[in-house]
């Protein structure tokens, strides 16, 4: 028999309770040990919230350092515009006045600086 979507949605209900008490329960227990755990080590509101690096028997807290990026270098020209100063490094789209020359009966070796 198959069920109807009134009862799966019943079901969803009644598994959201049941997940909601398991959370309750399990966050119970941690708070539990956690409370433990200050009193076994005397820590202080400092302690936990206010970390401060090199106390004595305690880690001290590593900066991460941010890895710079490469500097890219600029590519070296390759073509130039006979009848300019604009040039070319052969890669990417091809400039609208190389496509010209070009299309003008130019040839690529011509172009070459």
């Amino acid at each position: 028999m198959a069920r109807t979507l009134v009862q799966i949605k019943q079901q969803i209900e009644s598994l959201e309770k049941e997940a909601e008490s398991v959370r309750d329960s399990e966050v119970a227990d941690v708070i539990a040990r956690i409370k433990k755990a200050i009193d076994f080590y005397d820590l202080t509101q400092s302690d936990l919230f206010q970390a401060k690096a090199n106390r004595a028997g305690r880690p001290a807290v590593v900066a991460r350092s941010v890895a710079r990026q490469p500097v890219k270098k600029r590519s070296v020209a390759k073509f130039k515009d006979p009848n300019s100063e604009r040039t070319w490094t052969g890669h990417g789209k091809r400039p609208s006045w190389y496509v010209h020359a070009i299309e003008g009966g130019k040839r690529p070796e011509d172009l070459i600086v």
